[in-house]
């Protein structure tokens, strides 16, 4: 399974080399004419002046807190309930008396009516010392596997 995400990331990440190369592989040059003016005759067109366009103000997202884990071993959480699309796990870690070690969250939704759990994502891979912010997308129950022997601090927020 691990090899299955591993290989997935992998994919990714050699696809999106390919996008960018293609879309910056190619340059346009364009043609430059001279201008051309009127006849003296021909009346000159006036515009009315405009009024500058404004952006709307960016509306800024705010985030509620589901739950919070705090430990410095390996765990499955309990499964939790993310009522939004859009959500994201809040996640520090720092090495605890054995120096620095491997961290990772595995994000799994809960299973249904199978009852299997069904692989989200991996939110966090890291040795030694790391903050971030990991956005997932789709409500449900949802629960992580943690994988490490160093302290760690990991909040799940809803977007509201």
């Amino acid at each position: 399974m691990f090899k299955k995400i591993v290989l997935g990331v992998i994919g990714l990440i050699v696809l999106i080399i390919i996008i960018a190369a293609v879309s910056s592989g190619g340059s346009s040059t364009t043609a430059t004419k001279a201008p051309t003016q009127a006849p003296a005759s021909a009346p000159v067109a006036t515009s009315a002046p405009t009024a500058p366009t404004v952006a709307p103000a960016a509306v800024a997202a705010t985030w509620k807190d589901i739950i919070t884990f705090e430990g410095q071993s390996i765990k499955d959480t309990e499964t939790f309930t993310i009522p939004s699309d859009e959500w994201r796990i809040v996640w520090e870690t720092k090495p605890g008396q054995y120096g620095d070690m491997n961290f990772q969250i595995y994000v799994y939704k809960a299973g249904g009516t199978t009852g299997a759990a069904v692989p989200v994502s991996v939110a966090a891979n890291v040795i030694g010392a790391g903050k971030d912010t990991s956005t997932v997308r789709g409500k449900g129950n949802f629960y992580l596997s943690i994988n490490t022997s160093q302290t760690y601090k990991i909040t799940v927020q809803a977007k509201q």
